[in-house]
């Protein structure tokens, strides 16, 4: 469908807002709840919010209109096109970043060197694996105590780091403008989307556990940007590998990928190997393909 005689549709019938991030709001036209709803041209997506569901445009239109397929294209292409506001959804990296002072390779002798590695190697990391990474740790200042996890692609665009001395907060994130971005539009190890294969986790160390293929998404709502770099992407196929407890929300996102991969995805929630891929590695994971004929069974297991 034409988006700008699909946006100038919609936003007759529903009086669309303008939100963030190339997203408009509106009120659900079945219920009426206040700005409950919201749809992105680019994404070609509708949000409910309330429900948590999420179809392409013209899913919706068939339910909310209640005509067939043809009706509403001809109803569509019989308005003129509107301008609306694209978002482009890819942010701009800053150039040049650094990590924080006082940040060392792991494979730098110091103090608190010995420490870090034993971490890692503890949770079963290879080592060489990880200098090859550029995994560091800090020994003074603002990062004390923390492993840093360069993300590049293929210089470096950003970084978090994990605790592991004392009782401070576990993860940390730079500040949006000393590094140009939010951590929700970018993947750690986004070079892996130029394969055909991806292991797609929640944390860095999932990421890390599934090798040169790992990529992390820091939660499993997938924000607008990342969601857009893995549509775009040349990988045909996505591993999705949830941790304990978060099965159903990362089936969702495998729902909302359907249209463009295919999708495998295991599930954690009644295995007693362990929590994550990193405790029970990926060779032992058990992966089923997500397809609309089985998404109902398959979200039952």
């Amino acid at each position: 469908m034409n988006r700008k005689k699909t946006y100038n549709f919609l936003n007759r019938k529903l009086r669309l807002t303008k939100s963030s991030n190339g997203w408009y709001r509106f009120d659900d036209p079945d219920t009426n709840e206040h700005q409950s709803m919201a749809v992105n041209f680019d994404l070609d997506r509708v949000k409910d919010f309330v429900s948590g569901k999420n179809t392409t445009i013209f899913t919706f239109l068939l339910k909310y209109l209640n005509l067939d397929r043809e009706e509403i294209k001809s109803k569509i292409d019989s308005y003129e096109e509107s301008e609306y506001t694209y978002h482009n959804h890819i942010q701009t990296l800053k150039s040049n970043l650094t990590l924080p002072d006082n940040t060392y390779s792991i494979s730098t002798p110091g103090i608190l060197r010995d420490r870090a590695v034993s971490y890692l190697t503890n949770r079963g990391f290879d080592y060489d694996y990880l200098v090859s990474k550029g995994l560091c740790y800090c020994n003074k200042g603002e990062w004390f105590g923390r492993i840093i996890i360069p993300f590049k692609n293929p210089g470096l665009i950003y970084y978090i780091a994990r605790s592991f001395v004392g009782n401070s907060l576990r993860y940390k994130n730079p500040k949006n403008d000393e590094v140009g971005v939010s951590k929700s539009s970018l993947f750690y190890n986004e070079s892996a989307l130029n394969n055909s294969r991806v292991y797609l986790t929640e944390g860095v160390f999932d990421a890390l556990s599934c090798g040169d293929l790992g990529i992390a998404s820091l939660g499993w709502s997938v924000s607008p940007q990342q969601y857009t770099k893995l549509i775009t992407s040349k990988v045909s196929e996505i591993y999705i590998i949830p941790d304990k407890g978060f099965y159903k929300k990362a089936l969702l996102l495998a729902s909302k990928l359907l249209r463009y991969k295919k999708v495998y995805i295991c599930n954690l929630d009644y295995d007693d190997r362990g929590d994550d891929v990193n405790e029970i590695g990926l060779s032992k994971l058990i992966f089923n393909q997500v397809t609309w004929r089985n998404l109902k069974d398959i979200t039952l297991k």
